[in-house]
């Protein structure tokens, strides 16, 4: 049985794949920036986690500080 979720892809694409190839993307993006440009990416996403967590939404919080981890690990490693 096919899950719910990959239903809207078609056979050609799994969910898994369209992940991927946004991955691709995002690092293909945070690579061609300079340095200047990923501080202020960096610092566009810490306000927003900062402005989820003076929300009480931390949920929201933490998920934006992961895509920080993120977003340095593919330009460390790119």
């Amino acid at each position: 049985m096919r899950d719910v979720l990959e239903a809207g892809y078609g056979d050609k694409h799994s969910r898994k794949t369209v992940e991927l190839q946004k991955i691709a993307e995002e690092k293909a993006t945070y690579q061609a920036m300079t340095a200047k440009q990923f501080t202020k990416a960096l610092e566009r996403l810490e306000k927003q986690m900062y402005e989820h967590s003076r929300n009480l939404e931390f949920e929201e919080a933490a998920s934006v500080r992961d895509e920080i981890e993120r977003v340095k690990q593919i330009v460390m490693i790119g």
